[in-house]
């Protein structure tokens, strides 16, 4: 019913609470804040109410979900074994017919997001096997988008019954089962049937905690081949091997990419063996990229990515000043780099921060650099706020700078330069702060749109810290250390206070 043409509608005998009813925006409104018996009820009420009652039971769950799923079985076609009997696989209760599969089919149909977390139990994967193996032309949850299950036997098994083509996005976490002879058999079967059973998969993520063999790293690589839609790739605790490299980069759709490489391990490649893989070809459509690698093959990777605009680089690798050179050039010559994450080893930094120059030409928007540094690479710290300063479009900065009582920096003077240059800037992170010698006269002309600033150290008293905050950045919310709250309070008595200043000049 179109109640924006329905001229009758003043003398329609439909009821108010079947209007909402049949608008699906409103009805869901009112569905969300339904618990679980309440909907169960409203479910049988009528075929108005049934789908969408039982869409916001079902379309998401867990475990809890799939045991529901089995009582939908009769009882005499699955057996389920009490406590102290003996289970053995296939022992049921004669053959189901269409006709006994039909509730399991019913509800299945309205399953969209499915998590599993733990384990499943043995009784309920034997007991979906069963309507798989008599309904293959029919998929258990046909219209199942999501996939998120962990490590172990069982719970590979059950995603091969339950993947479709429907599903568009997997994920396979957790660790491996010790039990599992051989463990890698389940994991090896489902990388090689998942291009047939999923063509339209778009994430693919894959984190087991622990190694990879070169069996299912080569695995990972011909399935990717065959998954032309993926625009998101996470690959945790592999190696990050060449056939990896040459599937993504068959990838046309690829957005999102993250890979290990351990750089202990006796398979992990070389800058020489990435560039080699790579060749001429590049990541056209590769926006995000996540590495666990070196400087020198992070920095061939990012000279492959035409439009990139978020790095994140993890390294244990101690880099050279050349290389460190080579990567800040090379992310200068992409030119559209908005965001960039740097999880590095200790190096000087003096020269460190004279090598990463050519950054200031980008548009970044949020910088971290998180790594360890000597006590004397805190007197070149005003390097690396004037390195800050130059990106005007930056919103969020997290920065782990060395301190020791000679450098000093970053001091109040510094903030204030800091707060000119970037007046977009939103959120601060910094391990130090220190009073300097900036006169109160001069925060008056600075004002910044800070919403929250963390310190761990503030080397300067609560009072001046609170005064120096509530003129230049008023709304700020202030964490990381001891004393934090006071200034809060503080800062909420001048925002009071400027409130009702500018009411009374309205």
């Amino acid at each position: 019913m179109n109640l924006a043409y329905d001229t009758d509608v003043a003398h329609s005998t439909i009821s108010p609470f079947v209007k909402v009813a049949r608008i699906p925006e409103l009805l869901n409104l009112v569905l969300e804040h339904l618990p679980k018996r309440a909907l169960v009820k409203l479910a049988a009420t009528c075929h108005l109410l049934f789908e969408p009652s039982v869409a916001m039971l079902w379309s998401t769950g867990g475990n809890d979900l799939l045991r529901a799923m089995v009582d939908l079985l009769p009882s005499d076609v699955v057996m389920h074994g009490g406590e102290g009997s003996i289970r053995r696989p296939g022992e049921r209760f004669g053959c189901p017919t269409k006709h006994e599969l039909r509730r399991i089919h019913l509800y299945g149909r309205f399953v969209r997001d499915l998590q599993l977390f733990y384990s499943v139990e043995w009784h309920v994967l034997d007991s979906l096997r069963m309507p798989h193996h008599f309904s293959l032309e029919s998929p258990i949850l046909p219209n199942l988008r999501s996939l998120r299950i962990t490590y172990g036997s069982d719970n590979i098994l059950l995603a091969q019954i339950l993947l479709c083509p429907s599903v568009c996005h997997l994920y396979l976490t957790g660790c491996a089962d010790v039990r599992d002879d051989p463990p890698a058999m389940p994991v090896l079967a489902l990388l090689e049937r998942l291009p047939e059973r999923c063509p339209n998969l778009e994430t693919f993520v894959i984190d087991w905690n622990g190694y990879w063999t070169d069996a299912e790293n080569a695995s990972i690589a011909q399935a990717l081949r065959h998954l032309p839609r993926l625009h998101t790739v996470d690959i945790e605790y592999a190696a990050f091997t060449d056939s990896i490299v040459e599937s993504l980069l068959e990838l046309p759709c690829l957005r999102r990419g993250k890979m290990d490489e351990f750089s202990f391990r006796e398979d992990a490649p070389s800058k020489a063996s990435v560039h080699q893989a790579i060749g001429s070809k590049s990541f056209d459509a590769l926006k995000n990229l996540d590495c666990y690698c070196s400087l020198a093959i992070c920095s061939v990777i990012s000279s492959h990515c035409p439009v990139l605009e978020h790095l994140a680089l993890n390294s244990e690798t101690l880099p050279s000043l050349d290389e460190v050179a080579q990567f800040a050039e090379t992310l200068r010559s992409r030119g559209q780099l908005r965001s960039l994450s740097m999880h590095m080893q200790p190096f000087f930094a003096s020269e460190v921060w004279e090598c990463l120059k050519p950054l200031s030409a980008l548009p970044i928007q949020s910088f971290t650099l998180l790594c360890c540094w000597e006590r004397s690479a805190a007197l070149y710290n005003d390097q690396a706020f004037r390195l800050f300063s130059s990106w005007n479009d930056l919103k969020s900065l997290d920065v782990t700078l060395p301190s020791s009582k000679e450098g000093r920096t970053p001091d109040l003077s510094t903030l204030t330069f800091l707060f000119e240059h970037c007046p977009k800037l939103l959120q601060l992170n910094l391990t130090d702060v220190w009073d300097g010698s900036s006169s109160e006269q001069s925060w008056d002309a600075c004002r910044s749109k800070l919403t929250k600033i963390t310190v761990c150290k503030p080397h300067i008293s609560i009072s001046r810290f609170a005064k120096f905050l509530s003129v230049v950045c008023p709304d700020v919310h202030v964490l990381g250390f001891t004393d934090a709250d006071q200034i809060n309070e503080y800062l909420k008595i001048v925002q009071c206070a400027l409130a009702a200043e500018k009411r009374r000049r309205t």
